[in-house]
């Protein structure tokens, strides 16, 4: 039997048996049921399921409760009687019940986690691996990357919709809006969005609805994502294409690095910082626009790198892209658009050869007409808004944000700045020489700097604590990170094939990345 053939049948053989015995342990499963009854009060709680197999399953519990004054689930509050979802990561049900005398008492659901088990946790790991594996022979990398973002951000975006965080508000607004339009933000993708999932009956639940918008959204930002690294790689000609395999890897570490925070966290634990994060999982908005900027830049490389193939075609995307964007949410287009107005003026003064009227119709104009309409829908005179209140507006107000609002020293703003972009900053200092000429970097650059002064010198009145102005940093940054990424991927793979001596500038900057990884999987797991 060939190689080949071997791996792929190990792969299927151990995926079936962690698949039976998932299985099995799915089958043993029962409801359960929790009641305490007095003269004075009743409680009567029930569970599907008694355990479930895997981070982020969901089981349907009910309630029926009498002489009592409040009663939440899992901390959202909730009537007397009632039927839910709950999809708590790594805790079971609870409720907390007020009674009429004020007493409060905590019931939960005992639904056990089977994969804290040494047994479970061995089939679900060895099906996922197994499984994984399999469709990445069988299909192809990109196979193999939309079952690890399943499995690593399925439990993680849940999680966070359980948290409450920034969806709380979000599903609230698209609550409302199925009877008031007005609750809709101008930003309203993400809500028409699990609006429409949620009328389908393709979920139960408003809530559900916006977890499955937001995990088809990281399956296309990490597809987004190794298209992006794919293409650059290719479009270096010279140099031989890395395995798809390697971009998978680069992708998953992409979408979970962070700021480089041990610093601040062994000497200011608890406290404001001003890191800058290339991930954020708490907000619905931002991770729906993520994807769109990503092909929106894409798309923009392509038109500029390739001035004479399909503008037509490219241009009509790339509108289409700079509209969804912005309505997804405007940070990213704000930072852009200015960009590529730059471009364009730098283009007439220097012999930079660019489709300058394609790019004003693919960008510049869109990007004007949604921007002024959702300024006038917040901030103008006479607004029917019910997401903003009146006299609000965006004021100049330098370091507003982050130093007199969230107390930070200019000292600790400038470290948290360096702990945020120290591997994209090493990679172009270092090989300055080059990266100077690269037009994927010096624009990833060019925005995200724009995006820095907006977050640095802007902010809105009288919701300045907010940071709504921060959001482009994040978008601006994921996207420097990646094309530094390609970059450096490229650079090792040339040391490796030319059989070269240590470049102590890769190593400087592979421990940069490997920090920025590492720091920020730490966190996550220790929150």
């Amino acid at each position: 039997m060939k190689p080949y053939s071997l791996i792929v049948t190990a792969c299927l053989v151990i995926t079936l048996v962690a698949g039976i015995l998932l299985l099995n342990q799915n089958q043993q499963a029962r409801p359960l049921q929790v009641q305490d009854h007095t003269a004075t009060r009743s409680v009567l709680l029930t569970a599907s399921l008694d355990r479930v197999l895997f981070p982020a399953q969901c089981v349907w519990v009910t309630w029926q409760l009498e002489g009592i004054r409040e009663v939440y689930l899992n901390g959202h509050g909730k009537v007397g009687q009632g039927a839910a979802e709950s999809c708590t990561v790594g805790t079971p049900p609870t409720f907390r019940v007020v009674f009429q005398d004020g007493r409060e008492v905590f019931y939960s659901l005992p639904v056990t986690q089977a994969y804290s088990t040494p047994i479970g946790l061995i089939a679900l790991v060895a099906f996922v691996v197994g499984l994984g594996l399999l469709v990445g022979l069988l299909i192809g990398p990109r196979a193999l990357l939309i079952v690890f973002v399943v499995v690593v951000f399925g439990p993680l975006l849940r999680a966070q919709v359980n948290l409450g965080q920034d969806y709380i508000d979000h599903d609230m607004f698209a609550t409302v809006a199925m009877d008031d339009s007005r609750a809709l933000p101008p930003h309203f993708l993400y809500h028409v969005s699990a609006i429409a999932l949620f009328e389908s009956h393709l979920s139960p639940t408003i809530e559900n609805a916006g977890f499955v918008v937001m995990l088809l959204a990281y399956i296309v930002t990490a597809l987004a994502t190794y298209q992006l690294l794919h293409w650059l790689n290719h479009q270096r000609g010279t140099v031989k294409p890395i395995s798809g395999y390697i971009w998978v890897a680069a992708v998953l570490a992409l979408m979970l690095l962070g700021p480089i925070s041990v610093l601040e966290d062994t000497f200011q634990p608890g406290q404001a910082n001003a890191f800058l994060f290339a991930n954020t999982y708490h907000n619905p908005t931002v991770n729906l626009l993520k994807p769109l900027a990503i092909l929106l830049f894409f798309v923009i490389l392509n038109m500029m790198q390739n001035p004479q193939r399909r503008l037509l075609f490219l241009t009509i995307a790339a509108a289409t892209l700079t509209v969804l964007a912005t309505l997804a949410k405007p940070n990213y287009t704000i930072a852009i658009a200015p960009a590529i107005f730059l471009v364009i003026v730098y283009s007439f003064l220097r012999p930079f050869r660019i489709p300058r009227i394609w790019l004003v119709a693919a960008v510049l104009v869109p990007a004007a007409v949604v921007l002024i309409w959702q300024f006038t829908f917040l901030y103008g005179a006479g607004h029917s808004s019910l997401v903003r209140g009146d006299n609000s507006s965006i004021i100049f107000a330098p370091f507003d944000y982050f130093i007199t609002i969230n107390k930070v020293t200019f000292g600790w703003l400038l470290l948290d700045l360096a702990a945020s972009i120290l591997f994209p900053a090493l990679m172009y200092i270092t090989y300055w020489r080059e990266t100077r000429y690269n037009t994927a970097l010096n624009l990833s650059w060019l925005v995200f700097l724009i995006a820095l002064a907006q977050a640095y010198f802007f902010n809105e009145n009288p919701d300045g604590s907010h940071g709504n102005l921060t959001w482009g940093t994040q978008i601006g940054l994921f996207i420097l990170f990646a094309v530094s990424v390609e970059y450096f991927a490229c650079k090792v793979a040339e040391v490796i094939r030319n059989r070269q001596s240590i470049n102590w500038s890769l190593v400087a900057s592979g421990i940069a990345l490997s920090a920025h990884v590492v720091n920020r999987v730490v966190v996550l797991l220790s929150a």
